[in-house]
């Protein structure tokens, strides 16, 4: 079995930066929780869909670092894309943006059953221009 950073890796290569959400059932559970919310596999990738890769269609993830323990591995993310969709309200603008976010990511036999995680979305609406500078 892989090394549950290698699992949290996969996820974010194969399903997001290559765009396979097809796969995603071979990385998540049928009772996948994120942040608290019930979604298993069919909602997430309904999410990715949606708030991803509508809105940013060359969306690229970059896994800066890990932190495993026992069950639950945390990841620092370095996101990128142009926003050529609506993101969470705001219409596409062509801008290319950066933003940070930090996962954990719970593992049960081989699969990750549950996640939370923050991103830097602030810093994201800036450079869309939704927030002010400050």
């Amino acid at each position: 079995m892989p090394a549950n950073s290698d699992i949290v890796k996969n996820f974010y290569d194969v399903v997001i930066n290559q765009k396979n959400l097809d796969a995603i059932g071979d990385f998540l559970t049928e009772d996948f929780i994120h942040n608290g919310e019930s979604r298993g596999i069919e909602g997430q990738k309904q999410i990715i869909q949606e708030n991803f890769f509508d809105a940013f269609p060359d969306i690229k993830v970059n896994c800066d670092f890990f932190v495993c323990e026992n069950d639950l591995v945390t990841v620092h993310n370095i996101w990128s894309g142009t926003h050529k969709g609506n993101f969470l309200g705001v219409p596409a603008t062509g801008k290319h943006v950066e933003w940070r976010a930090n996962a954990i990511l719970q593992i049960k036999d081989g699969k990750i059953i549950k996640a939370w995680d923050e991103n830097d979305f602030l810093t994201l609406f800036m450079q869309l221009g939704a927030f002010p500078k400050i």
